[in-house]
């Protein structure tokens, strides 16, 4: 079986495709090249870079999610500012000093810079989820906009794993399921006009990243939980 997606990056356009090859095994192709190691039938995740972007493709049942690698993103901003601290160690007077200063001071600075470096990452991780949610919910609800069926089907790929196309037999099952979900908002037929994003905040202690966003449509309030790659639900 085939799967493919168009991403735009930067505003250039890539196609990543996988396809199943004779050995059992799937490769992955940007643009026609591939990429990485061709994945095992028991290989959860890929990390593939798309245009300068680290991106991480994960298996879910007989499909694939892609998206962006915001951990991977985060860690290499990380490194940047530690390589900035450090560099800003040889322009300082430390090293004129006699050896036995030297050494405990740089530690200390070193300690410093890693602590600021561990607490930058986890900031710009947690962000980065509550970004991505705060995306989803606003592509998915101006999909939904007309209330009219044969344009949902984008709303559907953003509703079920945050992916504006799915193949076929991911698209049969999500279509159905996200009418129910339609169904128990009121919104099933329901044209709207206006779109407000008012909250997004990370639940802790869940298993899989999940973020509680608050959305006005047309001046009603409601509320969402928004899972990484899962299907969004009423928050009770």
């Amino acid at each position: 079986m085939a799967f493919a997606w168009d991403l735009y990056i930067d505003g250039k356009e890539y196609n990543l495709q996988i396809d199943e090859m004779p050995n059992g095994k799937d490769s992955v192709r940007v643009n026609g090249r591939i990429v990485a190691k061709p994945m095992e039938k028991d290989e959860q995740e890929c990390r593939i870079s798309i245009g300068g972007r680290p991106h991480i493709i994960t298996r879910s049942g007989d499909s694939y999610l892609v998206s962006e690698d915001q951990t991977a993103m985060a860690a290499e901003r990380n490194r940047e500012l530690g390589r900035m601290a450090l560099a800003r160690t040889r322009e300082t007077p430390l090293p004129m000093m006699k050896s036995s200063g030297v050494k405990p001071m740089m530690i200390i600075w070193i300690v410093a810079v890693l602590a600021i470096g561990g607490l930058f990452l986890y900031a710009v991780t947690a962000s980065s989820t509550t970004k991505v949610a705060r995306n989803r919910v606003q592509l998915m609800l101006n999909e939904m906009k007309s209330g009219k069926d044969v344009e949902m089907q984008f709303a559907i790929g953003y509703w079920a794993m945050n992916q504006r196309v799915l193949d076929n037999a991911t698209m049969s099952w999500a279509s159905d399921k996200f009418d129910k979900w339609r169904r128990e908002g009121d919104f099933y037929g329901k044209a709207f006009s206006n779109i407000e994003i008012v909250d997004a905040e990370e639940l802790k202690g869940e298993q899989n990243p999940t973020v509680l966003v608050t959305f006005k449509v047309d001046g009603a309030q409601y509320k969402v939980r928004v899972p990484k790659g899962q299907p969004i639900s009423w928050a009770n």
